[in-house]
């Protein structure tokens, strides 16, 4: 057993209350998964390994790892290969931007993306980890750094985190990159001077000493941008219409595993920790997971006012577009 719910009492246990999953069939949802080995996706493949909670709710909760291939999760769920993709929130409203007939659901967590750079990057710009985050930032200035490439949530993000200082992603020499193993074996070779990604997707460089944490939202550096959702979910608009019910119970599971980690953080995400992260030393999982437990939205819901900040920083100049993802349009709030 991985641990008592602590839902009562959350917003979203009325729905636990109204549909009680003894007298229902299971509801099987595929649901794909951005990165599985992130921790700001990690609830889902949490409750995949969680049959008590799936029970509860009558669940028969599956999910495929897209490995760090956004477009990939996005294209399988258009297709019907998985229920629901569980992505960064830009990478699916771009999707609906373009036309797919797409909506959003359960904001996840906020934003715990950090920048890491090399011991001889930081050494080359003279300015450290403890100087204050304005100058950092300025100090990212013609630079090579890696990451998720342009549409991407990560990249949106450090648009934000550049502007800060007056800078832009032209200011730097950007490397598109999504693949998590070559991220970290381009810092520990020194290909790159710094990349961007969430907390615990660069643990490998920063455990064996190639990367240093130099920039970090899930520690309030920036506190405007902290509660800015990272991570939503998205299906076909029918596909929502028509599985509202089992699409509740997944939130009130999702919010039951939300609870149950905040209470037990070590002793609950075990089980993840084996399935996923195997070989990350102990020392940075002490350091991540919690960073990542306070950064999760509660209801799994998030708000209006964090989806809109995606609208404003979406990269589109037609007005239809940015009226298909506009929140009335492009997000359901599965709790009402």
């Amino acid at each position: 057993m991985m641990g008592k719910s602590l839902s009562a009492g959350i917003l979203l246990v009325g729905l636990c209350a109204a549909f009680p999953a003894a007298a229902q069939e299971p509801a099987k949802l595929r649901w794909g998964v951005a990165v599985s080995s992130s921790l700001s996706q990690a609830p889902a493949p949490m409750l995949e390994l969680d049959k008590e909670i799936q029970a509860r709710h009558g669940l028969e909760f599956t999910t495929v790892d897209f490995k760090g291939n956004v477009t990939g999760c996005i294209a399988a769920v258009i297709s019907g290969e998985v229920d629901v993709c569980q992505n960064g929130i830009s990478i699916g409203m771009n999707a609906i931007a373009q036309g797919g007939d797409l909506v959003a659901f359960m904001q996840l967590i906020g934003q715990i993306n950090e920048i890491t750079l090399t011991p001889d990057a930081i050494a080359r710009i003279g300015v450290g980890p403890e100087a204050p985050v304005g100058d950092r930032i300025a100090a990212l200035k013609g630079l090579t750094i890696a990451g998720p490439g342009a549409g991407s949530t990560t990249y949106s993000i450090l648009e934000a985190i550049l502007a800060e200082a007056g800078l832009a992603p032209p200011d730097l020499v950007y490397q598109p990159l999504t693949d998590i193993t070559a991220l970290n074996a381009s810092l520990s070779n020194k290909r790159i001077d710094a990349a961007i990604w969430s907390v615990g997707g660069l643990s490998p460089a920063q455990s064996d000493g190639s990367g240093l944490r130099y920039i970090n939202l899930a520690s309030g550096e920036i506190p405007h941008l902290l509660a800015v959702p990272n991570v939503a979910s998205f299906a076909p608009r029918k596909f929502v219409e028509d599985n509202r019910e089992s699409l509740q119970r997944v939130q009130a599971a999702f919010v039951d595993v939300v609870a149950t980690l905040r209470a037990d953080p070590f002793g609950y995400a075990a089980p993840y920790k084996a399935a996923y992260l195997p070989d990350l030393p102990q020392a940075i999982w002490e350091d991540n997971l919690p960073q990542a437990v306070a950064a999760y939205f509660a209801d799994v819901e998030g708000s209006r006012e964090g989806w809109d900040f995606w609208v404003k920083h979406l990269p589109v100049d037609d007005p239809a577009a940015r009226d298909r993802v506009a929140y009335d349009a492009a997000y359901v709030r599965l709790s009402q």
